[in-house]
């Protein structure tokens, strides 16, 4: 009796989330589309891709660089706080809207780097700038690099800041793996947008299939090759515990580079963003202005790390992951709580890549029938936060 009152009550709830999912669909095909963003002083460039948004600061007449934010972001407003500090130095800043975000058109074919890359050649041509110099932050430092080895008469200066760049600095340093993270990212997406009814609410979030996408169509694996080749001068700024672009990459860019100098901060991913009265986010902007000027840096007030190789995933290529996901699985059949445990735990504490170690015990977990998985979800968490609590006194 119970069990017929169970399957009753199945029935209802699907029948109900098919109603409202209906309704949503229904709601967001009748409504008008979600009015675009406010314009904050930005210049629309219109191309034979889509059109491209820039926002400006400075005057036109000094130095152009031309700074491109991360992925995700919010375009140019990323630099809300950065650019204009550096403007008060003298210089004109061109904050660019990428592919999907921002003002500029969000369905596109390509939102690779490259895609990005080319991009930037409309926009200096819009501003009349026929050399300038480039601000790379995160994912947008990989768009810097390709600019600056496929245009290099055009490019005087390279700045990255946290800058994404080869393959190997990625989670798990491997193409494949990385492209089935990002699948499984943008299917889901995807799921969510057709299979929550959410009535439009979502759709004023598009940037989040646009990070899916910036990484699904690029390609890292060039880069390393590229790196020798770039002479023109680059500036390496870099977090010392920044947990997405790792410091053991940004050394790994300096070696490669053969014109660049290396600055590091006792800092994380996001210093640029502010506050601008922070003695790094200052001294971060005293640095550029020095190193445009002088083409030298001020003295190291903090001190390195002293190895920094010791600091991002060791664990890295597709050989390592595929002796490391027998072990996983092996433990999760001998001892489930300690895996998800000491998994979440290295992952965090940047021993090997977090979410393709979570993954391969996920579905070791489903294949092997593993349950109760509020237990494992508080363990994972107590691990998450064990690492980063370990990973954040010892550096």
């Amino acid at each position: 009796m119970r069990k017929i009152f169970h399957n009753h009550f199945r029935l209802k709830l699907l029948g109900i989330y098919l109603a409202v999912l209906f309704i949503s669909h229904l709601s967001i095909f009748l409504l008008p589309p979600p009015k675009s963003l406010p314009n904050t002083k930005k210049t629309l460039i219109p191309t034979s891709q889509g059109t491209l948004a820039a926002q400006t600061w400075g005057h036109s007449k000094h130095p152009c660089i031309i700074a491109i934010s991360g992925s995700p972001g919010q375009g140019a407003q990323d630099w809300k706080n950065f650019a204009p500090a550096l403007a008060q130095k003298g210089y004109f800043i061109i904050g660019v809207d990428r592919w999907g975000y921002g003002h500029s058109t969000h369905q596109v074919d390509d939102y690779s780097f490259a895609s990005d890359s080319r991009a930037l050649l409309s926009i200096a041509n819009h501003f009349q700038q026929k050399q300038y110099s480039l601000l790379g932050w995160s994912y947008g430092g990989a768009v810097s690099l390709h600019h600056a080895y496929h245009y290099p008469l055009n490019v005087q200066q390279v700045i990255l800041i946290g800058g994404l760049g080869i393959q190997e600095g990625e989670g798990s340093g491997n193409y494949w793996i990385e492209h089935i993270k990002y699948a499984i990212l943008w299917a889901g997406i995807k799921a969510t947008h057709y299979l929550v009814p959410h009535f439009g609410l979502l759709h004023q979030n598009r940037s989040s299939q646009s990070f899916a996408r910036d990484f699904w169509d690029s390609d890292q694996r060039p880069i390393k090759d590229w790196l020798p080749q770039i002479k023109i001068p680059a500036l390496i700024l870099q977090g010392q515990y920044d947990p997405l672009v790792t410091a053991w990459t940004a050394e790994k860019h300096h070696q490669l580079l053969p014109n660049s100098q290396l600055q590091i901060y006792p800092a994380s991913h996001f210093f640029p963003f502010g506050p601008s009265n922070h003695p790094i986010f200052q001294n971060s902007i005293q640095d550029i202005d020095l190193w445009f000027r002088e083409k030298k840096l001020s003295p190291q007030k903090w001190s390195p790390p002293q190895k920094l190789g010791g600091i991002g995933p060791p664990i890295r290529g597709k050989l390592p992951w595929l002796l490391l996901c027998p072990f996983l699985l092996l433990t999760l059949r001998i001892s489930p709580r300690w895996t998800y445990f000491l998994t979440s735990l290295f992952g965090a504490w940047l021993a090997f890549d977090l979410i393709t170690g979570l993954g391969i015990i996920i579905i070791g977990s489903f294949f092997l029938k593993k349950k109760s998985w509020r237990i494992w979800f508080a363990l994972c968490l107590a691990g998450l936060i064990t690492g980063s609590l370990c990973l954040s006194q010892l550096g």
